[in-house]
């Protein structure tokens, strides 16, 4: 099974199948922070070597209904990588590592039919426990807003390919502030982020996703932290895919703020059309690093 992911004919290929099972090399286009990748990104990476093996299993027409991952480490790009799969009741346990040392690791769900899953179709339904929280970030509406990085002085990830004014290949995501632990933001994806079914990549919603589940953080609690050159970073995150979304369509992402305990906090984060219907749903752990940019990065 091909994905975008392992597309021979993708210039940004991410991952090659073999008998030892799947290697991957995230290119330079999909940082987040310097010298690694887009959490979300990963995340929605672990997807292809899942499918991979659920081809293999006997699953046609598959599809991923939710990734649930945490991030061990940094995540580097632009070197080599292994997956690890394997199979856990109806889902997929894939491992990444660099060298000996696990970067990322997570649970895959996925579904398959007698026939394709074209755009707009639907994957799964979310928990009861979501719908509420859905149908209140469907309310949200184009604030009028700078983007965020404009109103705190500062983005601490630039160079970010979900969120980062500093990345021309980038997906181009500025979250707005919508209200107090509220954004939102208008997303247009480039129609080359394509899976072989016609929708848009699973890893390209889940790192759309990404970043707004964590700036949805309330701005006074961003600006303290930029005062003491503080940041914060992805710790995990869990995707629940519910469409399959068109390539082709206009989007808009919301992010709202569930709570904060001490260093971590939890946010939501959710792909709508301009109808107001959902495609996806993520939820988010966030976690505020002890040391400075420079400390951590060498300066941004």
């Amino acid at each position: 099974m091909i994905c975008y992911c392992c597309d021979p004919a993708n210039p940004d290929r991410i991952a090659v199948h073999d008998v030892a099972g799947t290697a991957m090399r995230l290119p330079a286009r999909f940082e987040g922070p310097p010298g690694n990748v887009n959490g979300g990104m990963a995340v929605g990476a672990l997807g292809c070597p899942a499918l991979q093996v659920a081809s293999r299993d006997g699953a046609e027409h598959a599809a991923i209904t939710r990734i649930t991952a945490r991030l061990h480490r940094g995540i580097p790009h632009s070197r080599e990588l292994r997956a690890g799969v394997s199979r856990v009741d109806d889902s997929y346990e894939v491992t990444v590592r660099d060298g000996d040392d696990v970067c990322i690791s997570g649970r895959v769900e996925v579904t398959s039919s007698e026939g394709s899953h074209p755009p707009r179709s639907a994957l799964s339904s979310p928990p009861v426990d979501l719908y509420e929280l859905l149908r209140e970030m469907a309310t949200v509406r184009d604030p009028n807003a700078p983007p965020f990085f404009e109103e705190t002085g500062d983005h601490p990830i630039s160079g970010c390919f979900s969120c980062g004014p500093n990345n021309g290949r980038g997906l181009h995501i500025y979250p707005r502030f919508a209200g107090v632990g509220v954004t939102w933001a208008s997303w247009s994806p480039d129609p080359s982020f394509v899976d072989d079914g016609g929708g848009l990549a699973s890893s390209i919603v889940s790192s759309a996703l990404d970043c707004s589940s964590g700036i949805c953080l309330p701005r006074e609690q961003q600006e303290e932290l930029l005062r003491t050159d503080q940041f914060y970073l992805l710790g995990s995150l869990d995707v629940r895919f519910l469409r399959v979304a068109p390539p082709d369509g206009r989007y808009h992402v919301v992010g709202r703020a569930k709570q904060r305990d001490g260093r971590k906090f939890f946010g939501a984060s959710a792909l709508f059309d301009e109808s107001g219907t959902p495609y996806a749903i993520a939820e988010a752990t966030w976690i505020i690093v002890t040391m400075t940019r420079a400390q951590a990065f060498g300066g941004n």
